[in-house]
């Protein structure tokens, strides 16, 4: 075989190589990049999920953590104790109160007398 055939092959050998090389680090790349979509799908889940559960855990009216949750009967929406009772003094219109969320009319029961504490509700 003459020295230049042999150098040719070698080149040749060398270029596939090469080749591969190149293609195999494509692929790990590719590997790498759907690693990371699907890190970063799982982050934006988490967060989303992060979101719901900060929203089920603060009150509405003073947007802090619940203290001493409690759940009107009549709608089923939450809020604090203390916001409940500071909302039925400045809502309440004709023995009514109007839900915080949905504005929906909670009636307090005629037998009692109007206040806050006649409105059944309980805790969480």
């Amino acid at each position: 075989m003459s020295t230049r055939l042999q150098y040719n092959l070698t080149r040749e050998r060398e270029a596939r190589r090469r080749q591969q090389e190149l293609s195999d680090l494509m692929a790990a790349r590719q590997i790498q990049d759907v690693w990371n979509q699907e890190d970063k799908l799982a982050n934006r889940r988490q967060e989303e999920q992060d979101k719901i559960i900060a929203l089920k855990v603060t009150c509405p009216i003073c947007l802090e953590q619940f203290v001493n949750p409690k759940a009107v009967i009549y709608c089923g929406h939450t809020i604090c104790g203390s916001c409940f009772e500071a909302y039925c003094k400045t809502s309440m219109k004709n023995e009514q109160i109007q839900c915080h969320y949905y504005r929906c009319l909670l009636l307090i029961p005629v037998f009692t007398q109007p206040s806050c504490s006649s409105i059944r509700f309980h805790s969480d």
